[in-house]
């Protein structure tokens, strides 16, 4: 095997094709299809055998190697990119444009720091980075982006970016590597969270209405009913906690409070107010309502509760609208992404990868002393005509 390092890089045209396959919030990470394809130069050697044998030499990677001939390398990074994770490698010789077509396909599961904080109302921004040692390319193009049917999410863009920094070898000169980096912008789809979760929580808080069925002013020696009243706000609060573990097993292990965490908690609030409110009635039944029967039996009692419940339902309708129908933008989500990857936060457990990471000087942010591009600019108006 031919192994080429920083001494040979050799200019590249390169077009990049991808298409997202998967995405697995619980481990956070998301599977892409990934190919690679470079036009270079063929070797002078080749031109006598072209002239005898034609046009479309089809090589394998062994048959290439063997003729100790150029091999484009790239690696995606955060990813546990392996032999096995490549699908398909050829290289084609085109005669009439005397250029060599090396194609690559990877089928790799690629590490990403989600941003919890307005889950399941979120945006994310999806970065595919790789690099080369050994390839020299101003640009490249990203060609055939497929939209696919992904579940719980929408794809709305990318945009993609190139650049070339020193890396931090100790060799006997400065090692000059060439990255590239396609942002995907993804919005999760949150009808399925608020069938299954908001819809449930807020039902069980509204059970509270059956409280109505109490009478407090009967049995009055005794408090009046105001202690069945509590059991049943007890109940549920019970009720609650044991969805709250149910849901844990089926939700991503995140370390903020997010925005299905806190409506949670908002919900034991609500239910801690009921039972409240239940026991300082408790302690004056004949004060509290009236006794009058028909329709004017309208008690202080009757309007408190409803006074809870409507309140709860009112916090219900803002919390969920606001949230589903005024999403972050992305310029916003931008820079928290990359705050993120400067923190370090991302932990590799792979000891492969850490390896990789030391050796080729990989960073999961920016790299230092590239230019920063106007991100607000080029973000919104790629949203506005999806090029996916």
């Amino acid at each position: 095997m031919v192994s080429y390092g920083s001494e040979l890089k050799l200019p590249v045209d390169l077009s990049v094709k991808f298409e997202v396959v998967s995405i697995d919030t619980l481990n956070q990470t998301f599977l892409v299809d990934v190919t690679f394809n470079s036009v270079f130069d063929f070797p002078e050697k080749f031109h006598s055998q072209i002239e005898t044998e034609g046009s479309g030499l089809s090589f394998t990677r062994q048959e290439w190697e063997d003729l100790h001939l150029f091999v484009p390398q790239y690696l995606l990074q955060n990813s546990n990119t392996s032999d096995k994770s490549i699908q398909s490698e050829n290289f084609t010789i085109n005669k009439e444009e005397e250029k060599v077509v090396h194609s690559i396909n990877y089928l790799s599961t690629i590490r990403h720091i989600f941003v919890w904080n307005r889950f399941p109302f979120d945006r994310q921004i999806f970065k595919l980075s790789f690099m080369s040692l050994n390839c020299q390319f101003d640009d490249f193009k990203v060609t055939e982006a497929k939209e696919v049917g992904i579940t719980e999410w929408d794809i709305k863009s990318y945009l993609s970016s190139s650049k070339e920094r020193v890396s931090q070898i100790k060799t006997s000169g400065d090692a000059s590597t060439m990255y590239g980096e396609i942002d995907i912008f993804a919005e999760r789809e949150s009808l399925y969270y608020i069938r299954e979760y908001f819809s449930v929580i807020t039902g069980i808080s509204c059970v509270n209405l059956v409280c109505l069925g109490f009478d407090p002013s009967r049995d009055e020696e005794d408090g009046g009913q105001y202690g069945d009243r509590i059991n049943v706000t007890i109940t549920l609060m019970l009720t609650l906690v044991a969805f709250k573990f149910v849901m844990m097993n089926n939700l991503p292990k995140a370390e903020a409070l997010t925005l299905l965490d806190k409506f949670m908690v908002f919900a034991f609030v609500v239910q801690g107010v009921f039972a409240t409110y239940h026991l300082v009635a408790s302690f004056c039944p004949m004060g509290f309502c009236t006794k009058e029967v028909g329709l004017e039996r309208v008690t202080n009692d009757m309007c408190g509760i409803l006074s809870i419940f409507g309140f709860w339902i009112l916090i219900v309708v803002c919390f969920i609208g606001y949230f589903y129908f005024c999403p972050p933008s992305w310029t916003r989500l931008r820079r928290q992404v990359e705050r993120i990857g400067k923190s370090g936060k991302l932990k590799l457990s792979d000891e492969k990868q850490l390896d990789r990471t030391r050796l080729f000087g990989c960073c999961t942010g920016p790299a230092p002393g590239t230019a920063k591009v106007n991100a607000e600019a080029i973000v919104e108006s790629n949203l506005e005509s999806p090029q996916v």
